[in-house]
């Protein structure tokens, strides 16, 4: 009786017909997964801005600012978001500071331990990293202006009381070595903070008098990319704004100019998945 099986030819035919169905389903799989982490990010987003709205609720009734402070290492308005959050040593944020980091480190007045002045953190530190710019960022690129954080050299933290990090989002890409317990982790991108104005006016000249001023974390973008050091797309804040959706009203119907939508009373902006801010893919909190 004779045998049967598969002849050479029938088993090639099978392997390329699976390796044609791989090749078809692998895009839709991996845009399946790219959605389900966008979800996610928003939610990581959602969560801050409860905690934001908690920290406004015990503090008169005031967002934090994001307007950038500092002479030569600016405290940003991502720095501030950490700050209110989580304070800037993970202890609270403390009442005596001044928002600008490189200020309370001369002063020396906020963020002394035992940490006695403190408020609670409004986040779970187990759910929402936070890290310093030095950590970030390779350290030939933290020549500029923001506050990068007490480090030395070697990237060993030194005042642990001056930190000053900030949140970043769960688009981990970038590999670390922790400077205590020398464990490897992987972070992502700053999430950046912008305060609302009290204004409904959209001015592409001037970024002071629109709802959000871009500037309030310039020093960030001037930072490029954390892996690859790319430049963020921004030119200008008319820029800033179509970047961002969501941010205006470009309803042909309205007339007069562009209209700012203002319908959270702050900005979160996540870089997405390609690590850079002002391209298709950025996540905000806010929504039409």
């Amino acid at each position: 009786m004779k045998k049967k099986g598969f002849t050479i030819i029938e088993l090639l035919t099978v392997i390329a017909i699976i390796a044609l169905l791989i090749g078809i389903l692998a895009p839709s799989i991996s845009k399946a997964r790219l959605i389900a982490t966008n979800l996610k990010q928003k939610a990581q987003l959602r969560n801050i801005g409860i905690g934001v709205e908690l920290w406004h609720n015990e503090q008169g009734n005031e967002y934090p600012d994001s307007v950038t402070l500092g002479t030569t290492n600016f405290t940003t308005g991502a720095h501030h978001l950490a700050e209110a959050m989580f304070g800037r040593d993970g202890y609270g944020f403390d009442s005596l500071s001044t928002w600008d980091a490189e200020d309370d480190a001369v002063t020396g007045t906020a963020y002394v331990l035992p940490p006695d002045n403190r408020e609670s953190t409004y986040l779970d530190r187990n759910q929402i990293d936070m890290f310093q710019l030095a950590q970030i960022y390779e350290d030939d690129t933290l020549t500029g202006n923001a506050y990068s954080g007490d480090y030395n050299a070697d990237g060993t933290a030194t005042t642990a009381s001056y930190r000053a990090g900030v949140l970043t989002d769960i688009y981990k890409k970038r590999k670390i070595t922790m400077p205590v317990s020398g464990e490897s982790v992987k972070i992502g991108s700053p999430i950046l903070y912008f305060k609302a104005r009290d204004t409904e006016i959209f001015n592409d000249v001037d970024a002071t008098t629109s709802v959000f001023n871009w500037n309030d974390n310039m020093d960030i973008f001037a930072l490029g990319h954390n892996i690859t050091g790319d430049v963020h797309p921004y030119d200008d804040i008319l820029n800033f704004y179509d970047s961002q959706g969501d941010l205006i009203n470009h309803n042909t119907r309205v007339m007069g100019d562009p209209v700012p939508y203002n319908k959270d009373t702050f900005l979160l902006l996540s870089a997405g998945a390609d690590g850079l801010y002002g391209t298709k893919d950025d996540i905000t909190n806010i929504s039409k």
